[in-house]
């Protein structure tokens, strides 16, 4: 084991130095020793990131979650790149992940809500900004779903449901003046207005792209 804490040792002063190609060079004789070293592989997964191997990045940082599942660096960094390979769906669960084994970590929190706005989870993705710090930018993605939102239409008028509706639950009834509006057209704001609600935190999701992942 000694050998291989002495490469070690010699590799986290390669990327202090950001000579990260000698640095891979001594966490791979490391592992050699050590197969299993979970400190090694986090330091390669890094390393590997540093040099723009993204994918080989990836599949490291998937070998340590599947080790270590309760590892919550390695599920943020894990989500981190598939956020940056553009597997959002991917991402969504092991940040998930991260926050729920570390509620503090800011960081993850910011990532997460990165990729709940880049699903045009809007109301998910404003939290999650929050829990990291960022208001700013949770209030912004507010806003823009906002202005986005198209107006209701004079036309639809809300009242009291006498009855529970087919589902069982009463509430309010949307009603529609039928010489005004068509048919094949009644629903239209309503889908257009998901449309836009979607399309805002994207756009948002794109603006924090550039802040947070680059």
């Amino acid at each position: 084991m000694q050998p291989a804490m002495n490469h070690l040792a010699s590799a986290g002063e390669l990327v202090a130095a950001k000579r990260f190609g000698e640095a891979e060079g001594e966490i791979l004789r490391a592992l050699s020793d050590a197969p299993k070293n979970v400190q090694a592989l986090n330091l390669l997964a890094l390393v590997r990131y540093k040099l723009g191997r993204l994918e080989e990045a990836h599949a490291t940082y998937r070998e340590i979650a599947g080790a270590s599942p309760q590892d919550a660096h390695a599920r943020r960094n894990l989500g981190l790149i598939a956020l940056k390979l553009g597997h959002v769906d991917e991402a969504l669960p092991e940040l998930e992940m991260a926050v729920r084994l570390t509620p503090g970590d800011e960081r993850a929190w910011s990532y997460l809500g990165y990729a709940y706005a880049k699903k045009g989870e809007v109301v998910e993705a404003a939290a999650a900004f929050r829990r990291a710090g960022q208001d700013a930018l949770a209030l912004e993605l507010e806003h823009a779903a906002t202005v986005r939102r198209p107006p209701t239409p004079l036309r639809y008028s809300a009242v009291p449901l006498r009855d529970a509706d087919r589902s069982g639950v009463t509430g309010t009834r949307v009603t529609t003046n039928r010489t005004q509006c068509p048919p094949d057209r009644r629903r239209a704001p309503v889908r257009r207005d998901r449309e836009a609600h979607r399309a805002s935190g994207r756009e948002a999701a794109a603006h924090h792209m550039v802040i947070t992942l680059r």
